[in-house]
């Protein structure tokens, strides 16, 4: 395997599809956070459909990588494993990044997903108050904020290393969502299905409508009781949700 290969493939966690699935969700989290949080999923998923964790660099077993983002990396690692129909979820800040790395497929003529899924993410270019808040904080401040959200788990915060692991990535993170701007194209050619919590206090039912204009095919928004972290909180409700999308077919849209 070349040097090129085995570095694109960093990007996935746990073992590749086998024959026997159908098609593959690949699942983004959300800034700061790894690739585990969306293990549990695999045991809510229907057979055929397989649980693709997606592993950004800087944690868990990156964690010795610079936490730097490329969308268009991860966009060629996707391109190299299009074998089959597959769909992307993002959470919050994961939702801002499939939706880039869509975009970069469009540009390069690489087979698309069949469906794009964002959970609590804030639709790109929209206001968030919030951000320029976290960025000037200081690290004590900053960990007690997104603590206070959910889906930190207390092992994390016991601990001084882990923390400043922690505040590292998700400095990172908020640096690529505060300086991202979208590519100037069309609206993506792929249905785009958006999830809300109905107590998300940073990325509510009303901002995630503004996902429906960045898509020219069909956008159905559901809320979903939870906070910010609700695919952690219920992962079995999303989960199947998703699911039983990718059971429909265009004409059932």
């Amino acid at each position: 395997m070349s040097a090129t290969a085995a570095t694109l493939d960093r990007w996935f966690l746990g073992p590749p599809p086998g024959p026997d699935a159908e098609a593959v969700l690949y699942c983004l989290p959300p800034a700061g956070a790894g690739a585990t949080g969306y293990l549990g999923w695999r045991r809510h998923a229907p057979a055929g459909l397989h649980i693709q964790p997606v592993q950004p660099p800087g944690r868990e077993n990156r964690i010795t990588e610079p936490p730097d983002l490329s969308t268009d990396e991860l966009a060629e690692a996707l391109r190299r494993r299009t074998d089959r129909p597959y769909a992307l979820y993002g959470h919050s800040m994961g939702g801002v990044v499939a939706h880039a790395v869509v975009q970069a497929l469009v540009r390069s003529g690489a087979p698309l997903p069949s469906r794009l899924y964002v959970g609590a993410a804030p639709p790109p270019l929209s206001p968030m108050s919030w951000l320029g808040r976290w960025l000037d904080a200081g690290d004590s401040d900053l960990v007690r904020e997104t603590a206070a959200l959910g889906g930190t788990p207390d092992r994390v915060l016991a601990h001084a290393r882990t923390r400043e692991r922690l505040v590292r990535v998700l400095r990172s993170d908020l640096g690529w969502l505060a300086a991202h701007r979208p590519a100037v194209q069309p609206p993506l050619p792929v249905p785009l299905r958006g999830f809300a919590g109905d107590r998300d206090p940073l990325v509510g039912l009303d901002a995630m409508t503004g996902w429906r204009s960045f898509t020219d095919r069909s956008y159905v928004l559901r809320a979903l009781r939870g906070g910010h972290f609700f695919h952690l909180e219920d992962p079995r409700t999303l989960a199947r949700a998703v699911a039983a999308d990718l059971r429909l077919t265009e004409e059932d849209l």
